[in-house]
């Protein structure tokens, strides 16, 4: 069976066992006698999960241990959900400036496709052709592209030759977008190219790679691709069913009005600003959250909550192996469940 079905007899607190077997104590004891090959397929029989020894306070101590654990975890669970709002909300921050800083834009001139401001490259499709050859080189993908971040904890590579090196070799600035992705709101996301690893990186045809023109200013350019993201403009023009593609010749196509370079530049760096302030406060909230999670985790440690409550290092009540109160019809010393 995939669990077991388990009712307590005798003088043990409901709460206190419900804590008990989350306990770190016992979930290292649980991984120590569980049998399998991969950790993710172990089993644990019950007569070794039957015969784990826990100490059990008296009725009382029990309580106390777990009208503790109770609130503190509750309390901790609460300045969790706050510290996520909270997130949240900057996330909504950053986003709204970013859609005030380029609505601004669009007062000044004509509009222009976008092939105007940047080149629109689609990358090359990975075949089995290209898995090996005299030109491995690395690509970046779709899955190494999230909204304004690059991900490349896991690069591939297949054969490039040296022409189609030149042609989709990245450079310094490039902006990257999501050409396709099953989700909709995940086709379009964009991060740019800042060189992250030496030599020559290329992309595959899951994405497309915006190179800024001379009139353009790449981080401007940048800024303008994550707008469209969060925005919707990307996914309005997207097609597909299962798959959804905005395609390279339709991304050239979107209009934009035009907007001079000084302008651009001063877009950019105040989106550059106001956005690296947000982005400091989700970071730091982001670690409040991981030393709320691991005081949580240090809560399971009941035996350590009992010490403190008891004020004394014995634990008082007695040993007894689960099987005293886990069982079919088995009935133990000093309680349990079953």
């Amino acid at each position: 069976p995939a669990y077991f079905v388990a009712q307590r007899v005798g003088h043990v607190e409901d709460r206190f066992m419900h804590h008990l077997l989350r306990s770190q104590p016992l979930i290292a004891a649980y991984g120590a006698r569980s049998k399998g090959i991969r950790p993710a397929q172990w089993d644990l029989p019950w007569d070794e999960f039957a015969s784990i020894k826990v100490r059990l306070p008296p009725s009382g101590t029990q309580r106390a241990i777990a009208d503790y654990l109770d609130t503190e975890t509750s309390r901790i669970d609460t300045l969790i959900t706050k510290k996520r709002r909270m997130i949240e909300l900057l996330e909504e921050r950053r986003h709204t400036a970013i859609r005030q800083a380029l609505q601004s834009a669009r007062q000044h001139g004509e509009r222009r496709p976008l092939r105007a401001y940047a080149e629109v490259q689609l990358g090359r499709q990975r075949s089995l052709q290209h898995a090996d050859g005299p030109y491995m080189t690395a690509y970046l993908r779709a899955a190494n592209v999230k909204d304004g971040i690059l991900d490349l904890s896991d690069v591939k590579s297949m054969n490039f030759t040296p022409t189609e090196q030149e042609r989709f070799a990245l450079r310094k600035g490039d902006v990257l977008v999501s050409e396709g992705s099953g989700s909709l709101s995940a086709v379009g996301a964009s991060a740019v190219w800042n060189g992250e690893i030496n030599g020559t990186i290329c992309f595959q045809n899951t994405l497309l790679r915006l190179r800024p023109r001379s009139s353009t200013d790449p981080r401007f350019l940048a800024w303008w691709c994550r707008y469209a993201h969060t925005d919707g403009l990307f996914a309005s023009i997207a097609t597909g069913a299962n798959i959804y593609h905005i395609s390279a010749e339709r991304v050239r196509s979107i209009r934009m009005n035009y907007v001079p370079i000084s302008e651009q530049r001063a877009i950019a760096d105040h989106l550059d600003t106001e956005t690296a302030r947000i982005d400091a406060l989700i970071e730091s909230t982001h670690e409040v959250i991981t030393l709320l999670a691991e005081r949580r985790q240090a809560l399971t440690r009941v035996w350590r909550v009992f010490r403190v409550l008891s004020g004394q290092r014995g634990f008082g009540g007695g040993v007894f192996p689960l099987h005293g109160g886990l069982g079919s019809g088995v009935s133990g010393r000093g309680g349990g469940v079953r």
